[in-house]
């Protein structure tokens, strides 16, 4: 069981990067918690930032994979197994954002999103598309 400081709202606006130094900030959520939850939020908000954001799926896709790596090469080799149900979850509650804020294309992001989390829990295999 690891119970470690984590932010737990972890998303590409709450970052800020200045040269080699970052700052996060909205720390109102910061509790002791499964720290993969946050890199899991990041890699969740990555994977959805080419619909959100102007950037490349290339780029976004890039960013994922360096982040995933830089991450894991630093923390206990234990913890990556923890990433697929911490995906997830990041998922779900990203999905669940969208509906409680009434977004723009609501119901294609959080479908996309509930897709994400169900990769999450497959341990990354592709997706099941469903049949409309």
């Amino acid at each position: 069981d690891v119970h470690l400081p984590a932010h737990l709202d972890m998303k590409l606006d709450h970052i800020f990067v200045h040269g080699d130094r970052a700052v996060f900030i909205d720390w109102d959520s910061f509790a002791m918690a499964d720290p993969v939850f946050d890199v899991a939020s990041l890699l969740v908000r990555l994977k959805i930032a080419p619909i959100l954001l102007p950037v490349s799926k290339d780029a976004a896709d890039k960013a994922s994979s360096i982040l995933a790596s830089e991450y894991f090469q630093r923390v206990p080799s234990a913890w990556k197994h923890r990433l697929p149900a911490n995906y997830a979850l990041a998922a779900m509650k990203a999905a669940l954002y969208f509906v409680q804020h009434l977004e723009g294309d609501r119901d294609r992001k959080v479908a996309l999103l509930l897709d994400e989390a169900y990769t999450g829990l497959s341990g990354f295999a592709p997706p099941r598309r469903r049949s409309h």
